[in-house]
C-alpha cells in the first residue's frame, strides 16, 4: 500500500508540473515561409538570389504565425529610413522569432526617435536606441514608449537636466532597461530619487552625483525608492545613525540593492 501511495503522490506531482508548463505553440509555417519568400522576390533591389531568399524564408518560417508580418514591417521601416538593406534584414530576422509587443515596442521608439522627428536623432543614433531599449522586452509598448519619453522629457527639460538630447536619449533607454525585468514605473521613480537628490535641503547632491544615484537605486525593482529614501532618512537622523549626506546616501543605495531578492 505504501508503495502504491508512492507512485499516486509521484504521478499527481508529475501531472501539476506538466499543467505549469507553457502549451506547445501551433505555427503557420507553410504561410510564413511563401509570405517571405514571395515579398523577397517582389524586392529585387534586395539583391537576393533566389537561393539566399529561399534560405532567409525558412529561417523567418521558423518564427512561427506572424514572424513574415513582423520581418516585413521591421525591414520595410528601416530600410526606408536608409539602414542599409542587409542590415534592416539581420535585424528584421531577429524581432521575426520574438513576439509582436517586441517588435512594436522596437518600431515605435525607433520612429519617434528618428522619423518622426521626437528626438531629431539621425538614424544610427536612433537604431542604436531603439535596439538597446528593445532589449529590454515589454508586455506593453506603449506604456515602454510612455515611459520612455517620460524620462527623455524631463532630462531635456532646462528647469531639470537640461542635457543634449543623445545624452538623455541614452540615460533613458539605460533606465528602462534596468527597471523592465520586474515591470514597475521606472520613469517616476527615477525621477522622484533625482529630486529628492538635488531638491531636498538635507541632500542637496549635485546634478551628476544624483544621475548615478537614481539610475543605481531604480534598479532594483519597485520598492527600492522607498526603501532608499527611507533609509537616507533614517541614517542621518539624530535619532537614527546620525550619518553624514554621503555616508547617508551609501546606506541608502545598500538598503535599495536589498529591495529585490534573487529567486533560488
Amino acid at each position: 500500500m505504501k508503495l502504491i501511495a508512492l507512485l499516486l503522490l509521484f504521478s499527481v506531482n508529475s501531472l501539476a508540473k506538466g499543467v505549469a508548463l507553457k502549451a506547445p505553440q501551433t505555427c503557420l509555417a507553410t504561410r510564413e515561409f511563401v509570405t517571405t519568400l514571395e515579398y523577397l522576390r517582389e524586392h529585387r533591389e534586395f539583391s537576393l538570389s533566389e537561393t539566399n531568399a529561399q534560405a532567409l524564408s525558412h529561417k523567418i518560417s521558423s518564427g512561427c504565425t506572424g514572424a513574415s508580418k513582423r520581418f516585413i514591417k521591421v525591414t520595410n521601416t528601416l530600410v526606408k529610413a536608409g539602414v542599409p538593406t542587409q542590415r534592416s534584414m539581420e535585424i528584421a530576422t531577429r524581432f521575426s522569432d520574438g513576439s509582436d509587443e517586441a517588435s512594436t515596442a522596437f518600431l515605435m521608439i525607433f520612429t519617434g526617435a528618428y522619423v518622426e522627428n521626437l528626438l531629431d536623432l539621425d538614424v544610427s543614433q536612433a537604431l542604436t536606441i531603439a535596439l538597446e531599449l528593445s532589449e529590454a522586452g515589454s508586455a506593453d509598448a506603449k506604456l515602454l514608449e510612455k515611459n520612455f519619453n517620460t524620462l527623455v522629457e524631463f532630462c531635456v527639460a532646462k528647469k531639470s537636466l537640461d542635457l543634449p538630447l543623445v545624452q538623455c536619449a541614452q540615460l533613458g533607454a539605460r533606465v528602462m532597461k534596468n527597471g523592465a525585468a520586474l515591470g514597475f514605473p521606472v520613469a517616476r521613480d527615477f525621477i522622484e530619487v533625482y529630486r529628492f537628490l538635488t531638491e531636498d535641503k538635507k541632500v542637496n547632491l549635485t546634478s551628476g552625483e544624483a544621475l548615478k544615484v537614481a539610475e543605481e537605486v531604480t534598479k532594483h525593482g519597485p520598492e527600492a525608492t522607498k526603501n532608499f529614501i527611507a533609509a537616507f532618512e533614517y541614517a542621518v537622523s539624530k535619532k537614527g545613525l546620525d550619518r553624514n549626506v554621503k555616508e547617508a546616501v551609501e546606506f541608502g543605495t545598500t538598503m535599495a540593492l536589498r529591495s529585490v531578492r534573487p529567486s533560488t
